[in-house]
């Protein structure tokens, strides 16, 4: 991007267009936000500008990064792609008084012609984590004896002495038993 950072982006030529003015830009930055939230890769995206009647609207696609979660099972790091197929908000000039949330809105700064697409990012991409992040789906976490990792212990229960019955039928079964009690009643 030549005129401008992730941070804030000079709007002056898109704003004296009429209606219906664009301006594109491919973005692949590295991107810092202050709150401890620290991309793994650069950002990646498409954005285009529109010139609105009195604001401008940004039209990021094609977003890609990655980030590194600590997985609920084992508590591992692990990268995760963050993908968005597209993301859009618009800046206005003022606030109206009609408006029901005043803090949903963007906002242009007149004085210097610029807009601050960084907060919009960082929403957007909290919006794109993972519910629950785990590093497989076969992740098998931790002891819960011993707190070793299962996914790298080979020969685990022997190491730490638990006793694992496979022979127990209802072994992670919780409701292996509520087709009884239901019938005895």
């Amino acid at each position: 991007m030549s005129n401008t950072s992730l941070k804030t982006l000079k709007i002056g030529d898109l704003w004296m267009q009429p209606a219906g003015g664009t301006e594109r830009y491919e973005i692949d930055e590295p991107i810092d936000f202050e709150d401890g939230l620290a991309l793994n890769s650069n950002f990646t995206a498409d954005l285009t500008l529109f010139k609105l009647k009195n604001s401008i609207s940004a039209l990021f696609t094609n977003v890609e990064t990655t980030m590194v979660f600590e997985c609920t099972h084992c508590i591992e790091r692990f990268p995760t792609p963050i993908n968005v197929e597209s993301m859009e908000r618009e800046y206005v000039c003022d606030r109206t008084e009609t408006d029901f949330d005043p803090y949903e809105h963007f906002l242009v700064d007149k004085k210097n012609l610029t807009i601050d697409i960084h907060e919009m990012i960082r929403q957007e991409i909290i919006l794109h984590f993972p519910l629950i992040p785990v590093c497989s789906e076969g992740c098998k976490g931790l002891c819960i004896d011993c707190g070793e990792n299962l996914n790298k212990e080979k020969n685990h229960p022997v190491s730490c002495g638990i006793k694992v019955d496979q022979d127990e039928p209802n072994t992670h079964k919780p409701f292996a038993n509520l087709k009884n009690l239901l019938n005895n009643n």
